[in-house]
């Protein structure tokens, strides 16, 4: 249930709280603490969410390359919203 309430926090701040910089954190922490728990590629596609709301396009990208390669198998509408923003942002 860790790994859970690790997402929810940093979903309250991304969401709630609008407060990219923690939320960026806390999905960081969770991904690191949690790769395996199944909230794991969301966790780590926030994170590039928040860095992007940041306008740190570079760490975004980074993030978002990081989640293709580690979760090849994550869920069809997380992989089209990773490869709509890393289109968008124009990631390398």
């Amino acid at each position: 249930l860790a790994g859970n309430a690790q997402y929810w926090r940093g979903d309250i701040a991304f969401s709630q709280r609008k407060d990219f910089a923690a939320s960026a954190e806390l999905f960081g922490e969770g991904y690191e603490k949690y790769p395996e728990h199944s909230k794991a590629p969301e966790m780590l596609y926030r994170m590039g969410a928040s860095f992007d709301r940041l306008n740190r396009t570079d760490q975004a990208c980074g993030i978002f390359a990081l989640l293709s390669e580690e979760y090849p198998r994550m869920p069809g509408k997380l992989k089209t919203a990773a490869a709509k923003d890393r289109r968008r942002l124009d990631c390398r």
